[in-house]
């Protein structure tokens, strides 16, 4: 099967810069950085002009401090392309201080034309994992090319978010788990470990897929009873600690604190989500239907009572996503010190209420499964499918290998108000998905073509 990659890849690879060199001149302007993006650019900014990780501060009078609220990948990323293009330096501090759109240069290509090839990248890692793991050439195309239907490679290389590097990162692990599972080979075990720690280094929350993945290879190293499995895990465990030790390290001396990251960010994520542990039962049954994609709140406005969905709706004042801070996290500030705040929470909040918690992160992984809307709905269904043929079959690699995306889905509903933009790696299964329905379709509208010509 390698041998077939070594020969399809140019060709595959040559079709897609076209496709996507063509949508880079096609598109347009890109969208102004505003929100997440402005804080990445903060970031690269002070990389760049003061050789500082952290962001501008209003209490030293536009001063910077180091900080770590944040991983550092993506921003290294954004400052190292503003080495290379003056004028990207000159888009992002103006896009920082203005507050209109238009009143900024918007010198945005060199960066955009990276993130492209990322794009790129991610997109031949798709074809290369569904071509090992579905077996069929055509079966593969179509996955490439109902990725590229849902417009979540092109969005997000047109995006200053840390998306970008997420994909191609979670798309690299898998590849590397298929590789190792049927070669037994320590050099994919090494590529996870990578992968691991590329995904950690971009968004923190990936350290505990780390950790739940080292722990299961730990535990089936120690039943395998095998040198080599040993070799293996130590091999993985090395690579990502050798990648993430620094940036801890780094961290020790500012903060006197061995963590990825802190400052913050989390408790006010945490505090977003624990506001929905106050949803009635009326209105967990609600969530289902106000949280389809697109027109799920038009539906249940027609046929829910407004009682059982009113507070989803942030135009209300008492809305969960509007009172989190007033009744969850500014009591907490009041009534201990910040760096408690987190493990207060998963005593009373969490575990304490462990029921209500479950449940209401089961109507929030439902939240967070429509990526790019109706498409997602469609590739849900499909990749069912698949997985449900799969294991009929008894294949079980597809179903593995999706472990570790649905770890993180369960996980950002788990902590997060769980927006299908954090579960983008769904985009992948769900491409196999609908690229097996399509190919299935076709399979059935031709067989009974191919008999009537027989018959003739």
């Amino acid at each position: 099967m390698t041998e077939r990659l070594d020969r399809e890849w140019p060709w595959i690879g040559l079709a897609l810069g076209v496709l996507l060199l063509g949508h880079f001149v096609l598109a347009g302007p890109i969208e102004p950085p505003a929100k997440d993006a402005l804080r990445y650019a903060d970031y690269a900014l002070n990389i760049v002009e003061h050789n500082t990780f952290g962001l501008t501060s209003s209490d030293t009078g536009g001063g910077v401090r180091p900080g770590n609220a944040n991983a550092p990948l993506y921003p290294i990323l954004i400052a190292a392309v503003m080495q290379l293009d003056d004028s990207l330096v000159d888009s992002l501090t103006c896009a920082q201080n203005s507050v209109g759109r238009g009143l900024c240069p918007e010198h945005y290509t060199t960066l955009i034309s990276v993130q492209y090839g990322v794009a790129w990248f991610s997109l031949m890692l798709l074809w290369a994992f569904a071509r090992l793991l579905l077996g069929r050439r055509e079966l593969a195309l179509g996955v490439v090319v109902f990725a590229l239907i849902s417009g979540a490679h092109l969005i997000y290389a047109r995006r200053i978010l840390t998306e970008i590097l997420v994909i191609p990162g979670f798309l690299l692990l898998q590849l590397a788990l298929l590789l190792y599972w049927r070669q037994r080979r320590k050099r994919w075990a090494v590529m996870t470990g990578f992968a691991l720690a590329l995904l950690t280094l971009t968004r923190p929350e990936y350290l505990y897929l780390a950790l739940a993945i080292g722990l299961v290879s730990a535990a089936l190293v120690v039943r395998a009873r095998s040198s080599f499995a040993v070799a293996s895990w130590v091999l993985g465990v090395l690579v990502c600690l050798s990648l993430l030790l620094p940036w801890a390290w780094r961290n020790h001396q500012h903060f006197d604190r061995w963590v990825l990251t802190d400052g913050g960010y989390g408790e006010t994520i945490l505090a977003y989500r624990l506001s929905y542990n106050r949803m009635t039962l009326s209105e967990w049954g609600a969530s289902f239907v106000y949280w389809l994609p697109d027109f799920g709140d038009k539906l249940a406005v027609g046929v829910l009572p407004e009682h059982s969905y009113r507070r989803f709706v942030s135009d209300n004042a008492d809305a969960f996503t509007n009172t989190a801070v007033s009744d969850i996290l500014q009591p907490a500030l009041q009534g201990m010190p910040r760096e408690e705040i987190t493990a207060y929470w998963l005593r009373s909040e969490i575990f304490g209420n462990a029921l209500q918690h479950g449940l209401v992160s089961v109507a929030l992984t439902w939240r967070g499964l429509f990526v790019r809307k109706y498409w997602g709905l469609l590739g849900f269904v499909a990749y069912i499918g698949l997985l449900a043929a799969s294991l009929r079959g008894g294949r079980y690699e597809l179903a593995v290998l999706s472990l570790p995306v649905w770890f993180m889905v369960a996980f950002y509903a788990g902590v997060s108000v769980s927006v299908p933009r954090y579960n983008l790696p769904l985009v992948s299964l769900y491409a196999m998905g609908l690229g097996w329905y399509a190919r299935t379709l076709v399979s059935r509208w031709r067989r009974p073509r191919c008999r009537a010509l027989e018959s003739r």
